[in-house]
Parts: structure tokens; C-alpha cells; sequence
């Protein structure tokens, strides 16, 4: 039999909150401050812990916490809430979405709308989410978080569902989902029992999964979930207030070649960067990330500042998605800045000394190098969305 390790049951919890979507668990917007819970159980085939059989009890809530009006839209906050244990370890995770209400409904793509995301795992700190795509991040091989309809959605018999909504009869839906991340590939197939009584519409569900990595099967199973109460006057566990950016970023920030970016110098300590920006919004490696204002601080040999990413390097770019290009308010003398054009930039430095063609998520990119100018431009679609100042002349 497979063994099984905890950290993997968790990274699998962790995928099916975030592929929660609008024809997964979500057919409908109750009234905000609603929530429902649901009892979970985790079931592997052929896998064990130790020599016993993997099964993980847990619980599943889903709540609104929250309205906002983005660009004339009306938009809720939606949260979810894993919790699981397995001998004596009990872990956790929350993950926070804004999307308008129109999406939020069987048949949508709310991936394409979601306006800010934000993820916490155990007492960890809330980090904010600005990869929507099939693709790694900083919580793990994040999949497609509120992707799409099914892919071959069936409708099933209606039966009775005896739940903690009480007995009722309920439709039935069955369809996938599948995604690749990293280097595994992901395939969630679920049978729904759906009744207006239920918040989101969902009753119960049975989600069979199967994983696999470079074409093996890496794991597969099944997670049962079973509406347990309703409630009322939802509280977000990630504050509502983390909506906005946490500082809010100078309408115009200098970039200066070879000299650094606003407040920070090339060759600062953190101590000092962090005096004048003040705290990191999360630190991933060695790596400083002001998210909310669109850069992050790379230190070199003794903690001295030595590079500045600005901007959003993988291109996080579907209609209506949060990128940091958005967020990055930095612009040189010479007025380039995101959203700046090939031309213009070729038009205020000249020729580039490199250019590279680079793919990543097979989205194709277009890079320059300015080598005295200690500068990369990498643009998407013929529009600047990523910019490295360096202390040292990129080789």
C-alpha cells in the first residue's frame, strides 16, 4: 500500500479549498453574514500512515463576509475555512476571495473577476494571493481558485439527503474539474446534491481526486462533505480591512538606475529599509515583498540591498485579475513606467544590449537588458510588467 505522508494530506486540503468553484460548491449567493458548515471526510485508496489506513475527519465551512462596490460593481467577500485532524495534529486554513455577485453563480468563471484574494494557514500571517493561475505560489501549487464550469457537467437522479439541513429532496449534478500545477496534474470529479436551502446551494458532495506526477499516480481518493448547520452574522477570520492595500503606495515613486527606488538605496540594510517602509507584507526565502506596493527588496552578501523586482514578473494578467504591475507606482526621469510600450522604452535608452524570449506557464514574454543601466524590462503583449534594478551590472 501507498504511504501517505501528513504534509501531502495537507497540501491536498489546501487544494480542494482552493478549487471550490463556481459549479464545485458554489450555485448560488446567500445573504452576506451567512454561513454554512459542512462535515469532511478525507479518504485515500491503498495509502497509509505508519501502516494504518489514512482517513482524515475534518470540517468545511463557507461563508460571506463582506460587500464592496469595485469599479461600479457589487462584489462579496467569500471565505473558506478548512479544518482538519489527524492523530494528535490539528491544522487549518483560511482562504478570503472578492468577487463581483454576478460570478458567483453555475456556469461562471469567477478566476477571471477575482479582484483580491488572501490566504492564512494555521497562525501563520495572512499573505495576499496575486497568482489566480495554474501555477506555483506562495501557498503551494495554487490551482484554478474559483475556476470554470465542469468540463462534462451531467445532471443525476433526485434523492432524498438526510443532512443537518434536515431530510431534503434534492437534484443532482456531477461533473470535473482539472488542472495542472507544478508538475502534477490534478482531476477532481464531483456528484453534488443541490437544494435552494443550502446557502451556496450545495447539500452534499462526494469529490473523488486523483493526482498525478510525471505521468504516475501519485494519489487518489475520495473527500465526502455533508451540510452540518447554518448560521448567521458571519465574521471573517482574515479581517475585511486587508481588502485594501495595507499602505497606500505615493501616486508617483522615482526609479533611479544603479541608485535604488523611492526611500531605498542599494546597499541599505534591511533595518533601515524597514524604517522607512516599515514592515514587509510577507517574506518568501530571502526575499522582501512589499506587495501592496508592487516590489520586493532582494539582499545580497551581508544583508545589503541589491536587487528590486517591481512589478509582476509571471503575468498574472486575465480581465479583472489583482496583478503588482497594477499596484507599482514607480516611474524614471524619462517617464517609463508599467504599462510602458517596447518603442518607448528603446525610444528613452536605445538599443537593448540583450533581448531574450523567455516562457513561463507557456506565457510567452519579451525581455530586455540595459547592462550600464543595471536595469530588465520584461513586457507581455507589447506592455511593461516587470522591472529588476540591480546594484551590480546584470551579467
Amino acid at each position: 500500500m501507498k504511504s501517505v505522508t501528513i504534509a501531502s494530506t495537507l497540501v491536498l486540503l489546501t487544494f480542494f479549498t482552493l478549487t471550490a468553484s463556481a459549479d464545485g460548491l458554489i450555485y448560488q449567493v446567500p445573504k452576506d453574514g451567512t454561513s454554512v458548515e459542512y462535515d469532511m471526510k478525507l479518504s485515500f485508496n491503498n495509502a497509509t500512515v505508519d501502516g494504518n489506513e489514512l482517513n482524515v475527519d475534518g470540517s468545511l465551512k463557507i461563508s460571506s463576509v463582506g460587500k464592496e462596490i469595485v469599479n461600479g460593481q457589487p462584489c462579496r467577500w467569500i471565505e473558506f475555512e478548512v479544518r482538519s485532524k489527524k492523530a494528535d495534529r490539528e491544522h487549518s486554513n483560511w482562504t478570503k476571495v472578492l468577487v463581483p455577485e454576478t460570478e458567483l453563480a453555475a456556469g461562471k468563471a469567477p478566476i477571471e473577476h477575482i479582484r483580491r484574494a488572501w490566504f492564512q494557514l494555521n497562525d501563520q500571517a495572512v499573505r495576499e494571493i496575486s497568482d489566480f493561475t495554474i501555477s506555483d505560489s506562495d501557498v503551494g501549487a495554487l490551482p484554478a481558485f474559483l475556476a470554470g464550469p465542469f468540463t462534462d457537467n451531467k445532471e443525476l437522479v433526485a434523492k432524498t439527503i438526510e443532512s443537518g439541513l434536515g431530510k431534503l429532496d434534492c437534484k443532482g449534478v456531477s461533473g470535473s474539474i482539472e488542472f495542472a500545477s507544478n508538475k502534477r496534474k490534478h482531476k477532481y470529479t464531483y456528484r453534488n446534491r443541490l437544494h435552494e436551502k443550502a446557502p451556496f446551494g450545495v447539500v452534499s458532495s462526494d469529490i473523488k481526486f486523483e493526482i498525478m506526477n510525471h505521468g504516475r499516480l501519485e494519489s487518489s481518493g475520495t473527500i465526502r462533505i455533508t451540510a452540518r448547520n447554518v448560521k448567521q452574522n458571519a465574521v471573517a477570520k482574515i479581517p475585511n480591512g486587508k481588502s485594501k492595500p495595507i499602505r497606500k503606495p505615493n501616486k508617483s515613486v522615482r526609479i533611479l538606475p544603479g541608485i535604488g527606488l523611492g526611500k531605498v538605496r542599494f546597499g541599505m540594510s534591511f533595518s533601515e529599509v524597514r524604517k522607512k517602509l516599515g514592515p514587509p507584507d510577507r517574506k518568501t526565502g530571502g526575499i522582501y515583498e512589499y506587495t501592496s506596493l508592487g516590489f520586493a527588496v532582494i539582499p545580497g552578501p551581508k544583508g545589503r540591498v541589491a536587487a528590486l523586482m517591481c512589478g509582476d514578473g509571471t503575468c498574472r494578467t486575465k480581465p479583472g485579475a489583482f496583478t503588482l504591475a497594477d499596484v507599482f507606482k514607480g516611474v524614471t526621469n524619462e517617464g517609463i513606467k508599467m504599462g510602458s510600450t517596447t518603442e518607448q522604452v528603446v525610444e528613452a535608452y536605445g538599443v537593448p544590449n540583450k533581448k531574450g524570449s523567455p516562457k513561463v506557464n507557456e506565457v510567452a514574454f519579451e525581455e530586455y537588458h540595459y547592462t550600464k543601466l543595471k536595469m530588465n524590462f520584461r513586457f507581455k503583449d507589447d506592455r511593461l510588467i516587470h522591472l529588476i534594478l540591480r546594484a551590480a551590472p546584470i551579467r
